[in-house]
């Protein structure tokens, strides 16, 4: 495949598809659609265990709900997660990685 292709085509299906997502944004629950990949979930060959991964959201930038911050909670297969480092591309997407929160 060529590079970047997978990239773009990823893009364009978080942009149309994706899943529902709640990002915690002080006392509301502001909902979202992300296209999400739990650690046990397809990953591109990489070196590194499965369980090293975290989650993954990908969501377009402009749909990312205002507040949303690295320390925050996303709320996603009714699981509550910490999100542990958000980073815009220059397509227009935006990546979330998040950790279970541990009681």
């Amino acid at each position: 495949m060529l590079p970047g292709l997978y990239q773009r085509m990823s893009n364009r299906l978080a942009q149309v598809m994706g899943e529902p997502v709640v990002f915690v944004v002080g006392a509301a629950e502001v909902p979202a659609q992300a296209h999400y990949r739990a650690p046990w979930e397809g990953h591109d060959a990489s070196g590194f265990p499965v369980e090293s991964q975290q989650h993954t959201l990908d969501i377009p930038t402009a749909r990312l709900p205002a507040g949303v911050v690295e320390g925050g909670t996303v709320l996603v297969r009714m699981a509550a997660l910490r999100i542990t480092e958000i980073s815009a591309d220059d397509g227009g997407m935006t990546r979330i990685l998040a950790a279970e929160l541990r009681a």
